[in-house]
């Protein structure tokens, strides 16, 4: 709450028509009072100016907050030091979202493996159907996500997820479609790396990017005499390009976290979706040319919804601004 005697706002404010409601009643000294966990940290007196420049400065980024469909906006100014941190809470967490997404991701796993044990009761068609649309569901999820980290980070994302559809329609169909399949989860990285191109160097981090790097390798190593000679080029090709995007989301998150970004949450579960997605493959690999893994649909099939679900959610910001309150 913001309180103050009346009779010392400024002339220019009062008669400017255009102005803010609590711009043109401006109190020449403003007394902040708050209450809540961390209360004691917004409260004491500043002067007019050094409030109200911070206030006018992210008045409009508020009204524009609420159109877009926030459900709140707190505004704290701290009286020890002149930073105004504003907060505008994003889209709620899609629980209907997620429900179907489970769903569908249960139907696509559960017709796997029903249709592996019983072949002639038709359970490939509740696979066939929850797989998509579990994939297709998560697209929904990125592409409603408020406020993006940006319109290329969204798209190249929704890119990626379409690629990763197209990926699943072509492995779980009759015939050998693995190399089309391949082709398809292979753009689909590309996309995911130039997502996380948008606000990051690639290799800024090198370790991480090893790292993954030796990880494909030393898979490639164990699995090299099982996999067909017809099959090398395209799978070196494919490890290469997933290990280059775990890396890199990987770096990012470290990026993000060493500077005190305030998307390095998001940045976190991007590379925590992109690391999954390296589980998910390998054992995808070990079961198509060592396995047959025991209940490999369910260990690849989750791995594999979660790592897309993680990659989505990343889309969303941590919109949190901070901005230099007016100094004197």
């Amino acid at each position: 709450m913001i309180a103050g005697d009346p009779r010392g706002r400024s002339r220019d404010a009062a008669e400017d028509p255009h102005a803010p409601f609590f711009v043109r009643r401006a109190p020449g000294d403003v007394a902040i009072f708050a209450t809540g966990p961390g209360a004691a940290a917004f409260h004491g007196e500043l002067e007019q100016h050094a409030i109200f420049q911070v206030i006018v400065q992210y008045a409009g980024m508020a009204r524009r907050g609420c159109r877009a469909g926030y459900d709140r906006a707190t505004f704290a100014v701290e009286s020890h030091m002149p930073v105004a941190a504003i907060e505008t809470a994003s889209t709620p967490y899609p629980r209907g979202l997620a429900l179907a997404t489970l769903g569908a991701a249960i139907a696509a796993i559960a017709g796997a493996l029903l249709a592996v044990a019983d072949p002639g009761q038709g359970w490939r068609w509740l696979h066939w159907c929850g797989k998509p649309l579990a994939t297709a569901l998560i697209f929904v999820l990125a592409w409603r996500a408020r406020p993006a980290q940006s319109g290329r980070y969204r798209r190249r994302i929704l890119a990626g997820i379409a690629c990763s559809l197209l990926g699943d329609v072509f492995l779980m169909l009759p015939g050998d479609l693995f190399v089309p399949g391949l082709v398809a989860f292979l753009l689909g990285h590309l996309c995911f790396i130039a997502a996380f191109l948008d606000d990051s160097r690639f290799g800024a981090r090198p370790l991480p990017l090893l790292a993954c790097l030796g990880y494909g390798a030393l898979n490639l190593y164990l699995l090299w005499d099982a996999i067909g000679a017809p099959l090398r080029v395209p799978v070196i090709v494919y490890v290469l390009v997933l290990a280059c995007m775990g890396g890199q989301a990987l770096a990012r998150a470290r990026l993000f976290a060493e500077r005190g970004d305030a998307q390095a949450p998001a940045a976190r579960l991007a590379a925590l979706g992109a690391l999954t997605f390296l589980l998910s493959d390998s054992l995808l690999a070990w079961d198509r040319f060592r396995g047959p893994l025991p209940l490999a649909s369910l260990w690849v099939l989750s791995a594999y919804y979660l790592a897309l679900w993680w990659i989505a959610r990343s889309v969303q910001r941590v919109d949190t601004a901070i901005g230099a309150g007016a100094a004197q």
